[in-house]
């Protein structure tokens, strides 16, 4: 999986701006590659700045998109359907994978030409599934260059690499179905990332609601045999129902063992309160290792080691996953 480089995140309920995404890739050239305009922009028909629609499951809707030019020639562009989650701090993180989720629901042509100077609009089909559970749900529409990703599919020279960027132009296709509303922010477990060089407590977080947590905001504060380590504020931007998130606690100095008291308390908008307490334990490991504790449960830490040092994130969320 390809990741992106920069995200567009919103905190409005349903509403993402439009933004670029760039996305890595390995060239055969050790010089910077600055991100190139993809020479078209988009828009939603109808609607401010993203797609909002109320429908029972089942029910389908017809939209527009519309690609305007940039360019003073003709643009090839690839539409595709995408999966939306939540980004690491919080807004909208688009897919880059077949969608699995809500993506699927929608149905939009794949190539287009956009004549220079010219702007054309695009239908497609939202038709959620039979049986979807009430709530906010969101896919989205992402649009690429046709040269910009024929250029990133190519394989790159064995005498280097660097950064190949690929703009991706993102909007989101939100569907509210009807029934009860809950707003619920869940604190699932405190974990420890290891480095050689930094140590980040982490804490697990979970839109365990079905509606758009807007915005999360609080502070949170590591502290070790009483003595106070970091104090930091928390302001997590737009958190998607049924996502989660590893909110990040960096701490200073070089990694050694020791066992930590994480505590504070989460102010989720439109939800109740949250409060966070418990302890996690670290020890001098190898890259790549963790250790995992229930956050609302303050016993002894769930100690756990990764089998690959690449993936300590996934190794830590084992107990919620």
């Amino acid at each position: 999986m390809t990741r992106s480089i920069s995200t567009a995140t919103t905190r409005a309920a349903l509403a993402v701006a439009l933004a670029a995404f760039v996305a890595p890739a390995p060239v055969a050239s050790a010089a910077p590659v600055r991100p190139a305009r993809p020479g078209f922009a988009i828009a939603a028909v109808g609607f401010q700045s993203s797609y909002q629609f109320r429908l029972r499951p089942g029910e389908k809707v017809r939209g527009r998109l519309r690609l305007i030019s940039r360019s003073r020639r003709a643009q090839h562009v690839v539409l595709r359907a995408v999966d939306v989650t939540t980004a690491a701090n919080g807004g909208l993180e688009y897919g880059s994978k077949p969608p699995r989720l809500e993506g699927r629901w929608i149905a939009i042509r794949r190539r287009v030409t956009v004549p220079a100077g010219r702007a054309v609009e695009i239908p497609f089909r939202v038709h959620p599934e039979a049986g979807t559970r009430p709530g906010d749900h969101f896919g989205g529409i992402v649009a690429i260059n046709a040269r910009d990703l024929r250029a990133a599919a190519r394989r790159p020279s064995k005498q280097g690499f660097s950064l190949r960027y690929l703009p991706r132009l993102a909007i989101a296709v939100g569907v509210t179905t009807p029934g009860r509303a809950t707003y619920q922010l869940g604190v699932e477990t405190l974990g420890i990332d290891v480095s050689p060089s930094s140590t980040d407590v982490t804490v697990l977080l979970r839109n365990a609601g079905n509606k758009l947590l807007k915005q999360t905001t609080g502070e949170l504060v590591v502290s070790e045999r009483g003595r106070e380590l970091l104090r930091q504020s928390v302001d997590i931007g737009a958190f998607v129902p049924g996502t989660t998130i590893r909110y990040r606690l960096p701490l200073q100095g070089t990694p050694a063992k020791a066992r930590y008291q994480v505590r504070g308390r989460l102010l989720p908008s439109g939800a109740p309160a949250v409060s966070v307490g418990g302890t996690v334990s670290s020890a001098t490991r190898p890259p790549g290792s963790c250790a995992a504790s229930p956050a609302a449960r303050p016993r002894a830490p769930d100690r756990r080691r990764c089998s690959s040092p690449r993936s300590p994130a996934r190794c830590c969320s084992a107990r919620s996953s």
